[in-house]
């Protein structure tokens, strides 16, 4: 585990996975509004000198184009990594109604009135589980933080 993920709260950490897919999808954008404006740049071909620095333009969009994908590749690996350590946290919840909640609020981003219709609840009581599950959650991940202190000891 990373050091900011331990010191999160465990439903901060299933809060934070949302926000960086959010972060994520608008560098994403970025990137291609980047390569949509690199291919909208054309230098003009003509004998004549100028002084126009169309050459500039295209080295330093390059550049910052170069630097916007290596941002989003390190982004999107770090969520990968950060996804799969909130999945198997939510697999150790007992409660398969739990899992189903947690999975397709967090990880798919599937909003709560959408996952009652899937889970065939009314959507007061599937806000009533999601408490449940939250709470679930955070008392699993307690557990399992401690049980690792006691076995560092």
């Amino acid at each position: 585990m990373t050091e900011l993920h331990n010191n999160l709260k465990p439903r901060q950490q299933l809060i934070n996975i949302k926000y960086r897919r959010l972060e994520t999808t608008t560098l994403e954008h970025a990137v291609i509004e980047t390569e949509t404006r690199l291919t909208r740049i054309s230098p003009i071909i003509s004998d004549m000198p100028s002084a126009h620095g169309n050459v500039d333009k295209m080295t330093d969009g390059i550049a910052k184009l170069i630097d916007l994908k290596n941002k989003l590749n390190k982004m999107v690996d770090q969520m990968a990594e950060e996804e799969l350590r909130i999945i198997e946290n939510i697999r150790t919840l007992d409660n398969p109604i739990y899992r189903i909640i947690l999975y397709k609020l967090y990880i798919k981003g599937d909003k709560l009135m959408q996952v009652a219709l899937d889970i065939s609840y009314s959507y007061e009581y599937a806000c009533k589980l999601h408490g449940d599950a939250l709470n679930a959650y955070d008392n699993i991940l307690i557990n399992l933080n401690m049980n690792h202190d006691i076995v560092n000891r």
